[in-house]
């Protein structure tokens, strides 16, 4: 749980990075940034009580909580990080939520990262051993998190997940970002799986386990390639330039291939058999392929396999 992320080729990456985002940021019009930042009211809407707490330092200053509520009879995770900083970007990691953001493109001052999806078999339990490592030094905050099952679970009629950041682009303009997942199963059977991301990202999706059947891969690439947008399969070695360090902490232990989109594939998988739900982790690239943020989301688990 104490291994770093982060070689030295990074912390010199973050180090150019948090001095451009200090003199460089330029925020978008508040109309822009309404529908996309996160929003905190939504945290702590029902028991049990979220755990949240804040850090001050040379290296880094923001606060962050982990929540469980209920929404619509759905039991949902919550976990954000917020850069209380005024002018210096924040890069971190959160064992025990997969919720990071990386060195080359730290969260921006003032700004937040937040991450929700539905905790199938939750304890209810919190972990007290899920530290935040952050800064340029890898620099331990102790914290805490709810325990949620990775594995795969019944599927739910309904399932909504979402990630949402922000950075600072290669001009130094601040660029906010998300990714939704949603799909719809009724006895067993997919209706329709629904995944979009904002036009200047590309999100990854990789999982310990194959988690599509080959059909379900199929017309997710059909749906993507009939809309125009930028989709495929990879080897996960091959989509983008990362450390070995860095690669575990953005694909999924254990994950060859990954699946990757920029935009939207809606209504796809519908007829599909559900064998369960699984949370996979998301991972956010710029149109660059530089790496981002890492995040979770769920998705029906079609592959019989």
């Amino acid at each position: 749980m104490n291994q770093k992320t982060c070689g030295p080729n990074a912390v010199a990456r973050a180090l150019i990075s948090w001095l451009l985002v200090g003199v460089m940021t330029t925020l978008l019009p508040n109309s822009a940034r309404a529908e996309i930042d996160c929003n905190l009211s939504n945290f702590d809407q029902t028991d049990p009580i979220k755990v949240f707490g804040s850090k001050k330092s040379s290296d880094g200053e923001f606060s962050y909580a982990s929540d469980l509520d209920d929404v619509n009879g759905t039991l949902v995770a919550r976990n954000y990080v917020k850069n209380e900083s005024a002018a210096v970007g924040l890069s971190f990691r959160w064992e025990g939520t997969t919720l990071s953001h990386h060195p080359a493109k730290p969260l921006p001052p003032g700004e937040v990262a937040c991450n929700e999806f539905p905790a199938r078999n939750s304890t209810m339990q919190v972990d007290d051993s899920s530290p935040i490592y952050h800064g340029p030094n890898d620099t331990e905050q102790p914290a805490s998190v709810y325990v949620w099952s990775n594995g795969s679970g019944v599927a739910e009629e309904s399932s909504n997940s979402i990630l949402k950041s922000s950075f600072i682009n290669s001009e130094g303009k601040r660029e906010t970002f998300e990714v939704s997942v949603s799909y719809a199963v009724s006895e067993n059977i997919v209706k329709s799986i629904d995944i979009e991301t904002s036009g200047n990202v590309v999100a990854t999706l990789s999982a310990e386990k194959k988690f599509w059947s080959s059909s379900t891969i199929e017309d997710f690439l059909t749906n993507a390639a009939s809309s125009g947008v930028e989709a495929g399969v990879s080897d996960a070695i091959k989509f983008a330039d990362l450390s070995a360090e860095d690669s575990g902490a953005f694909y999924a232990a254990g994950s060859s291939v990954l699946f990757y989109l920029s935009g939207r594939a809606g209504g796809f998988g519908t007829g599909a058999k559900s064998y369960g739900s699984l949370n996979v982790r998301v991972a956010v690239f710029d149109l660059q392929r530089q790496p981002i943020a890492v995040g979770t989301v769920a998705l029906p688990f079609t592959n019989a396999d």
